[in-house]
C-alpha cells in the first residue's frame, strides 16, 4: 500500500483534494497550490521562508527556472530584511503561469499551474551549504507573517 492509499484509508476517503494528498506525501506543491494558499492569507503581511529566510526582491519576480530541473520553478531567498508581501508574491505567482523562463544553461521552459516549486538561489539546485535541496510545501499565516513551508531533502 502506498502513502496515498494509506492516507485515504485512514481518513475514510475524505481527502479528495489531490493537493492535500501531495503535500502530505512530502512531494511539494505546485504553483497553483501556492496561489490558493496566498489567496487565503492577509495580502499585506510580509513573507518569510521557514528557517527565517526572506524572499529576494532584487528583481521584479522571485521565481525563475530551477537549475535542478529547468522545467520547474525555484524561489530566490536571502537572510536580509522582509520586503515582499503576500499580495506581491501572489501577483508574481500568477504571472509565472504560462510564462516562459530561460533555463540556466539555455532553452525555454513554459510553466503552468502544475509546475513544482523549489527554494534555491539562481544558479544553484540546492538550498543550503550542506547540499540539501528544498521543496516548497505551501504557505500559511503564522503570528503576523506568512510562512512558506519547506521540506529539505538530499
Amino acid at each position: 500500500m502506498d502513502l496515498e492509499q494509506l492516507l485515504n484509508s485512514l481518513v475514510g476517503n475524505q481527502i479528495k483534494n489531490h493537493n492535500e494528498i501531495k503535500r502530505a506525501s512530502g512531494k511539494g506543491c505546485y504553483i497553483r497550490d501556492l496561489i490558493g494558499d496566498l489567496e487565503r492569507v492577509n495580502s499585506d503581511l510580509k513573507v518569510k521562508i521557514e528557517g527565517g529566510y526572506s524572499l529576494n526582491n532584487e528583481t521584479d519576480n522571485v521565481f525563475y527556472s530551477w537549475r535542478g530541473d529547468y522545467s520547474e520553478l525555484a524561489i530566490e531567498f536571502h537572510e536580509g530584511e522582509d520586503t515582499i508581501t503576500a499580495g506581491e508574491l501572489l501577483k508574481m505567482a500568477r504571472a509565472s503561469i504560462s510564462k516562459t523562463f530561460c533555463g540556466y544553461k539555455g532553452g525555454d521552459f513554459t510553466m503552468d499551474g502544475d509546475t513544482t516549486i523549489h527554494v534555491a538561489n539562481y544558479g544553484k539546485s540546492f538550498f543550503d551549504d550542506e547540499g540539501n535541496c528544498a521543496q516548497l510545501l505551501g504557505a500559511e499565516e503564522r503570528e503576523g507573517i506568512v510562512v512558506l513551508k519547506i521540506r529539505k531533502y538530499s
